[in-house]
């Protein structure tokens, strides 16, 4: 099979990287009988293979085939699933996390670990019981976020009373047709940069009831999804993702009427529409969902 002779043999060759498509390394012809019948039989053309971890016994190797009538792969599909890999390999970490850590609470840090954003581990009441190494930085550095007796506090009270209702909801979520319910919340402070907070269910276990992981992302180290990739990705129409960009950015409805110069009523209507498109019914779903797939 191809997979076995063009993929495998070359894969364990190198170190993980980003996705490449599997024909370049045919262009010495086809590996022998088992390449034909792959091709023939079972109608493949293509695969896009990515080398996800290596260790001194062990390769982690993930391709995805295309049939003939799919045809070859072409940049833009390999840069696509490239946007996919850190989530990969953070999955493939997570299971090996589980595999090599017995407790509960090392299971729960190391994790935590592996996580690209600052992340906190809280419990049903909401106190904070693990951070990881970027949220502790993140806490010396941003004063829109402490902790004070293990909780989170924020310098604005109506911020507090709405993180604590998303903790409450989050906390108590379950899973809607395989969908996990998670709050995010866009937290302004002065004229610094915005903290976008995503609040997700974790299951009950030894260490926790109903307790929650948070992730915090700062503006000003990650570049937001702006309105046209959000129309692309969405299939919204430019006002419907400019509302969509702007309440990425912590805008209020009134704020983003006055801003755009629309009336409220107008605004509403748009989020009536994107509320429609895209299956959610709460503003903190929609915009968890908007950076879960475009933040970069």
């Amino acid at each position: 099979m191809i997979a076995h002779d063009a993929v495998t043999n070359h894969a364990i060759t190198q170190q993980p990287g980003l996705f490449s498509a599997a024909l370049p390394l045919l262009a010495n012809g086809p590996p022998g009988d088992d390449y034909d019948r792959w091709e023939s039989d079972q109608s493949m053309l293509d695969s896009a293979w990515l080398v996800i971890d290596v260790s001194d016994t062990h390769i982690a190797l993930l391709t995805v085939q295309r049939t003939i009538a799919q045809g070859a792969y072409v940049p833009a599909e390999l840069a696509a699933m490239d946007r996919l890999v850190p989530f990969i390999r953070q999955t493939v970490g997570l299971a090996k996390t589980f595999h090599q850590h017995p407790s509960t609470e090392q299971s729960l840090s190391a994790i935590a670990e592996l996580i690209p954003e600052a992340a906190f581990v809280l419990n049903n009441r909401g106190l904070l019981v693990i951070t990881n190494q970027r949220g502790e930085q993140l806490l010396t550095r941003n004063a829109g976020l402490s902790v004070r007796h293990q909780r989170f506090s924020f310098p604005s009270e109506s911020t507090q009373k709405t993180f604590l209702r998303s903790i409450t909801r989050a906390s108590s979520a379950t899973a809607e047709n395989g969908i996990t319910c998670q709050e995010t919340l866009v937290i302004n402070h002065g004229s610094a940069s915005p903290l976008v907070m995503t609040i997700r269910p974790l299951e009950h276990s030894d260490l926790l009831t109903g307790g929650v992981l948070v992730t915090v992302v700062d503006a000003d180290t990650r570049a937001f999804p702006d309105a046209a990739a959000i129309a692309e990705y969405f299939s919204l129409s430019p006002a419907e993702a400019q509302v969509c960009e702007d309440l990425v950015k912590g805008w209020s409805l009134k704020e983003i009427a006055e801003q755009r110069h629309k009336s409220e009523a107008t605004v509403r209507s748009y989020l009536k529409q994107i509320f429609h498109k895209t299956g959610w019914a709460r503003q903190g779903q929609l915009i968890s969902t908007i950076l879960s797939a475009l933040l970069r």
